[in-house]
């Protein structure tokens, strides 16, 4: 079950707090309803072309640098990237919702990111007298970013 994984993943917003852990489990289903959602619009409604074409909706926890790289290149807009980051790869609160195809399994097309964020948590940490968070994150973690 989704809201399992979330709960178990023990590497995302350490330390957790309780406004993050209900924010992850909200924007994950908010992700999964969106899909259905969809999958009930063009599937079930019976929109000849989604179904003539074999496309299906699908949900993945992260996503590729070099995917979004890719992407981007394709559209003609820029040619050149930083490649230091290549292989990594970012995982949103929510995850990414793809436009697949059946037939063609390198056809994937972004249509929604969902990340949860709270505005105000730097006023909260001051009150409590810590500093800012990304003041707090050590060198080799703006690396993984």
């Amino acid at each position: 079950m989704p809201r399992e994984n979330l709960i178990q993943n023990i590497n995302q917003h350490q330390p957790k707090n309780k406004y993050s852990k209900l924010d992850d489990l909200n924007i994950d289903l908010a992700m999964n309803k969106t899909k259905e959602y969809l999958e009930q619009r063009f599937l079930k409604e019976g929109i000849s072309n989604f179904i003539d074409g074999n496309y299906y909706f699908e949900i993945e926890k992260h996503i590729e640098i070099s995917f979004m790289i890719n992407n981007i290149k394709s559209t003609k807009i820029r040619a050149e990237f930083d490649t230091t980051f290549l292989n990594n790869k970012i995982k949103p609160d929510g995850g990414v919702l793809f436009l697949r195809k059946q037939d063609d399994p390198l056809y994937k097309k972004i249509l929604l990111i969902t990340e949860a964020k709270r505005q105000g948590t730097n006023d909260l940490r001051k009150k409590k007298g810590k500093i800012n968070k990304l003041q707090e994150m050590p060198l080799k973690d703006w690396v993984k970013i």
